[in-house]
């Protein structure tokens, strides 16, 4: 376990708040009200770093969550008699909720829509507070707020200084427990590749909301230290602008960095201050400064000097040994638990048609796929056999008919939950997590492992520690059963092909499916390769794992497959057996467009 590495961190907490213990009186009143600032703006940047610097999801609004944070805290003590600390969970939960329902329409969405939206959303929530003066004060803003206490006693600037610190430091260490945790993983995966995050049964809308309910609580919480702290506050402090330095210090420290954002609010908070003797030149040096940065930074600070904060932490460490001996068991530790048993059908496909404008891709196709067998899809180019896959997998709604998985009505469910009822799949081009390294790539395939898990992953429990030991055994055992001999502490993105693919089969597997969808996983192999996937193909079907198989490589096809259905024009040829396939006329015509004499003549 890296243990190590957590001790040290709670250590460099430690001399953080120590620090700002004794400091005070070395740089003056004025100098320790920047570095609060600095602090409570750290707070906010980590927030926003968690959704756009891990999750990829852009945020132009936050200065809204602010607002809220702050005016929530500010008015519970002025008009409710609520202290710093009783009206700090009320300010936390009102900036969360506000996430939640700006979150939920807006990840329905495609494009800059999430950014249109938060835009929108703070200068409402700027507008409300000016013009509901009778509750928010209007534009003079709520005065009189009261220092916060602790133990009946009022604390001073210094002693308020060391609260904030302690406050970023526990901020940062519950972000760094996040995306050391399955959570982190999904947040990353969703921001590499939503298309393969859905694949492994994560619901990305879901994943994405619960990164902005935090990053909205986390804004919120800075914002309650705010009104606190400052003792007063306006509407002034919580305009458009807000939101860019937000998200101005969070990159220019480091998205995607634990410590990154914090060290780029500090930054931002001074850099206008030392440019005060400039004062007719202020916001052009100042402008200059930040783009000249991010264009030799474009990684952040933290990100170019220390490009390995960029990578996301694990849990644990991998076991001293690598590997042990290659699994010759036909069982690997995959689950079998929601495999059809006896001879029903897995998957019943009837009369599916999929219509693209006038382009019809699928004409009224049926399928049906039974337990432990190959069952190969073949058919020209254009025959409409990725649509059927993309059908079957959630992808695409069909225009017509219906799709039954183990007894049970899926059309037109999307694809998290049909991976989640045991429909794997592979693609045309692999589709691994970049940001992720192999073991992490196969580790997010296990399902289940972040539902009703927040708590687990932000504290780092034993319970949580003691599954993901297991999941990673198991993860070991699946990259041997496919035959993987690298690194799986290399980033998936630094892999050659082949190696992509074993490891996307892994993590195909690890999902625990009771059938994969293989398109054209041959594609792209060299001969060993092609041979080496026959056999692992034929490992996995002694699993009981059904496999539908798309491919152009006839050989591997003809030499594995127990049913073969050919595919011409979007309507099902032929099916039968590979012998009966290869030595049908009307198969022959269609891949050659010649009759079976003229074949036989040639």
């Amino acid at each position: 376990m890296r243990m190590d590495q957590t001790k040290y961190w709670l250590l460099a907490a430690s001399v953080a708040v120590a620090i700002a213990w004794v400091l005070p009186p070395f740089i003056g009143r004025y100098y320790t009200q920047m570095l609060a600032l600095g602090g409570i703006y750290a707070i906010v940047a980590q927030g926003l770093n968690l959704l756009a610097g891990y999750t990829g999801q852009t945020s132009l609004g936050h200065a809204g969550f602010y607002a809220i944070g702050a005016y929530t805290g500010a008015l519970l003590a002025t008009k409710m008699g609520l202290g710093f600390w009783s009206a700090m969970p009320f300010s936390i939960l009102m900036a969360a909720a506000a996430g939640v329902l700006i979150a939920l329409p807006s990840f329905k969405l495609d494009g800059p829509y999430l950014a249109m939206v938060t835009i929108a959303f703070g200068i409402i929530v700027n507008s409300v507070v000016v013009e509901w003066s009778d509750l928010t004060g209007g534009t003079q803003g709520v005065l009189n707020i009261p220092r916060p206490s602790l133990f009946g006693s009022r604390l001073q600037l210094e002693s308020q200084f060391v609260v904030i610190v302690a406050a970023v430091a526990v901020v940062t260490l519950l972000i760094r427990n996040l995306m050391r945790s399955p959570c982190g993983r999904a947040f990353v995966a969703v921001k590499d590749n939503p298309v393969a995050a859905q694949a492994v049964g994560l619901n990305t809308q879901q994943v994405k909301t619960l990164a902005f309910t935090i990053s909205a609580a986390l804004a919120g919480l800075g914002g309650h230290f705010f009104a606190f702290v400052q003792g007063f506050i306006s509407p002034e402090a919580f305009e458009f602008e807000a939101s860019i330095f937000f998200l101005t210090a969070m990159i220019f420290g480091g998205a995607g960095t634990i410590v990154g954002p914090a060290i780029g609010a500090a930054i931002m908070t001074f850099l206008p201050e030392l440019l005060q003797r400039f004062v007719d030149y202020r916001l052009i040096i100042y402008g200059t400064l930040i783009v000249t940065f991010l264009y030799f930074l474009p990684l952040g600070i933290v990100g170019t000097l220390l490009k390995r904060s960029t990578r996301l932490p694990d849990l644990l460490t991998a076991p001293g040994s690598r590997r042990g001996a290659q699994i010759a068991s036909p069982h690997p530790a995959f689950s079998n638990e929601r495999r059809a048993g006896g001879g029903d059908a897995i998957v019943r496909l009837t009369g599916v048609r999929m219509v693209f404008g006038g382009v019809r891709a699928l004409n009224g196709v049926d399928l049906e796929i039974r337990p432990g067998v190959i069952h190969a899809l073949i058919g020209p180019n254009g025959a409409g056999k990725t649509v059927l896959i993309n059908v079957l997998t959630g992808y695409y709604r069909p225009t017509a008919g219906s799709v039954v998985v183990a007894g049970e009505d899926v059309t037109g469910a999307p694809p998290h939950r049909l991976a989640r009822l045991g429909i794997a799949r592979t693609f045309q081009t692999a589709q691994l997590f970049a940001g992720l390294t192999v073991l992490q790539n196969v580790l997010i395939g296990f399902p289940y492992q972040t539902r009703g898990r927040l708590f687990d992953c932000a504290l780092i429990t034993p319970r949580l520690r003691r599954e993901e030991a297991h999941r990673r055994s198991r993860a070991l055992e699946l990259l041997d059963f496919v035959g993987f001999k690298g690194n799986v502490e290399s980033l998936a993105s630094s892999l050659p092909f082949g190696h992509q693919r074993l490891v996307e089969i892994a993590r195909a597997l690890a999902t625990g499916p009771s059938l994969i969808a293989m398109d054209e996983p041959a594609a792209g192999l060299n001969p060993k390769e092609v041979q080496d996937l026959d056999g692992l193909i034929t490992r996995i079907r002694a699993t009981g794992v059904a496999i539908l198989l798309v491919e152009h490589h006839m050989d591997l096809v003809m030499g594995i497959s127990d049913t073969v259905t050919v595919l011409d024009h979007g309507e099902k040829l032929a099916e039968g057996t590979a012998v009966a396939m290869q030595n049908d006329p009307e198969v022959i015509k269609a891949y050659l467009g010649a009759d079976i004499d003229e074949v036989s003549a040639a």
